[in-house]
């Protein structure tokens, strides 16, 4: 049996906010759960004005629970996303992945020189590794 690349990734909005003070927002959770290959987190400013935008990786073992930075040593990427302007048509999107023991990770962004913007991030989640028929 084929299997293409969309049968093995699963696609998640988590954040949608108009961010408009200069604070630290979170965005929803994504469970882990039965996603040991990683996570990838993708990030864009479709509607830009002003400010500028970190993102970092957050992580914990219950959905409720007190959410602290991942850790350097299991990120994929530099460990934060940076944005000063909106990113055009072609640029690529801001990224950021990790490999997490804990079940539950949230975006953080940092909004600072005020900031006026809306963020959108979406969690690509590759499935356990299944053998083929």
């Amino acid at each position: 049996m084929n299997r293409d690349i969309a049968s093995d990734l699963g696609v998640e909005l988590i954040m949608n906010e108009v961010i408009s003070t200069d604070t630290d927002t979170l965005s929803s959770a994504v469970d882990t759960a039965h996603y040991d290959s990683g996570m990838m987190f993708f990030i864009d400013l479709p509607v830009y004005a002003a400010g500028d935008a970190t993102f970092t990786l957050q992580e914990c073992d219950t959905v409720g629970g007190t959410y602290t930075d991942v850790d350097a040593d299991k990120l994929i990427t530099h460990g934060t996303v940076t944005y000063t302007a909106q990113p055009s048509v072609g640029d690529d999107l801001g990224r950021i992945g990790c490999f997490s023991n804990k079940q539950f990770i949230k975006v953080k962004v940092t909004s600072s020189n005020s900031a006026n913007y809306t963020v959108t991030a979406y969690a690509i989640k590759k499935g356990e590794i299944r053998p083929v028929a």
